[in-house]
């Protein structure tokens, strides 16, 4: 386990700079996840990261689209980083 979360504690972001985005709404559990996002990790590897189930990661990147009104992780890319607007 120890190993999992060493390969995967490069790709935690924090305090990521976002604009327009209504990132505040997110919960903590949710930014964490977009962040490792962000950076690149799949599914397992969040969910190895933070030590929950992959379903949970779903579940959560399924809250984070909804809550920034985006269809997949592209675009709540370009959102986070300014290159798409808010519709």
């Amino acid at each position: 386990m120890a190993e999992a979360e060493a390969s995967v504690a490069h790709l935690s972001l924090p305090g990521l700079p976002v604009s327009g985005v209504a990132v505040q709404e997110l919960t903590p559990r949710e930014r964490e996840v977009l962040d490792l996002a962000i950076a690149g990790a799949s599914n397992r590897a969040i969910a190895t990261a933070l030590r929950v189930s992959i379903t949970t990661v779903k579940s959560h990147v399924q809250h984070i689209l909804a809550k920034l009104g985006a269809s997949n992780r592209a675009q709540v890319i370009a959102r986070v980083h300014g290159l798409a607007s808010d519709r």
